[in-house]
């Protein structure tokens, strides 16, 4: 089945199926050797877990049924040596049409070695590589906490730039977390990101949740609204088939998160924990990974539903979960639970199509 028609298929299935996810952010493991100063899941990284195995992530991928997007992250991610081979599972089994590897890129041999061996088991999958970047070399690495991290960094990100030029299906982006410790450098973070890397779009999120310094997420309004300036003069730079929507859904969902997060305003439903959901390293499902700050988020383990999401997202507590958000009219600057939600109601459409040429 060719990318197109796989990418089309999901969508379409996920849209009718309002409990099923078609968007999974999945931890495959809760370690990594940096030391993030706005990181979101410092916590959980200091207790060791019992990661789900290969052979879970198998049986667990067959009751996927029409998974669009898939993104592996962690702690890094690299530092699993099978994650190609879990890939290859929601690949195989859940009809996956897009996949997001989320890397600090500090091991060029194991990114090249890792997203090589992804396209030779999944050669049609659609594969965007995300690596972060939160400044210019030195305050990367005060960002980070780890002297020497950035030019690691960089040597990955020139091996797949190099390796991007034999697959069109393979897209490449710098992912920047402003936060207190980096808001101040955003033009020279861009400009040097621009003339340094050839890269297919520079992203920009917020730094969300409970933070490892707690005033991390303290960004002025100022820096937010130029944040928006530089991320539109990326819309146009990918040649890849989806750079259309994806500009016209990223315009959208930008437009969301400036409303939510200086008004405090609900502006569309939320999917989280039907369509959007996301599961730890262990097998514990959230909805999403920041509304711990209104409630307890965990809705079961995966190991105690035999394996199977679908039962799992049928539990008495997964549907409480899903009238609290509804009711409640939970909202939040959540950019990936945003996309999903733009992406999975048609009502919203008419948003985004407005947003296409705009």
């Amino acid at each position: 089945m060719s990318t197109k028609v796989r990418t089309a298929k999901s969508l379409a299935l996920t849209v009718l199926r309002p409990v099923e996810p078609g968007y999974l952010i999945l931890y495959v493991n809760n370690v990594c050797n940096l030391r993030c100063h706005m990181c979101l899941v410092w916590d959980q990284m200091q207790v060791k877990t019992n990661d789900l195995s290969l052979t879970e992530h198998v049986e667990l991928s067959k009751s996927f049924r029409n998974l669009l997007q898939l993104t592996v992250t962690g702690g890094e991610p690299l530092l699993r040596e099978d994650v190609p081979h879990i890939v290859h599972a929601y690949y195989a089994h859940s009809g996956l049409a897009k996949c997001t590897l989320v890397t600090n890129a500090t091991y060029p041999d194991k990114t090249e070695r890792c997203v090589q061996e992804i396209f030779n088991l999944c050669p049609d999958l659609d594969l965007s590589v995300n690596v972060s970047i939160d400044g210019p070399p030195e305050v990367h690495e005060q960002v980070r906490g780890v002297k020497g991290c950035f030019e690691k960094t960089a040597r990955s990100l020139d091996r797949l730039i190099e390796m991007r030029r034999r697959r069109k299906n393979m897209i490449i982006n710098v992912t920047s977390v402003i936060s207190k410790m980096n808001w101040q450098y955003l033009d020279e973070l861009y400009e040097f990101i621009r003339q340094r890397f050839d890269v297919d779009q520079h992203a920009f999120l917020l730094a969300r949740g409970r933070t490892k310094d707690a005033d991390a997420k303290e960004v002025p309004l100022k820096a937010y609204r130029w944040m928006e300036r530089l991320l539109a003069r990326e819309d146009g730079r990918s040649e890849h088939y989806l750079s259309l929507p994806m500009r016209a859904l990223s315009r959208a969902m930008r437009s969301i998160v400036a409303r939510t997060a200086h008004t405090n305003e609900f502006v569309i439903p939320c999917v989280a924990g039907g369509q959007f959901i996301e599961i730890f390293s262990d097998g514990e499902v959230v909805p999403c990974e920041i509304i711990e700050e209104k409630r307890d988020p965990y809705l079961g383990n995966v190991r105690d539903f035999d394996l199977d999401i679908l039962k799992l997202l049928h539990s008495p507590k997964a549907i409480e979960m899903r009238d609290f958000i509804k009711r409640t009219k939970c909202r939040c600057t959540f950019e990936c639970a945003l996309y999903a939600s733009l992406a999975f109601n048609p009502v919203q459409y008419p948003r985004v199509l407005a947003r296409t040429f705009s």
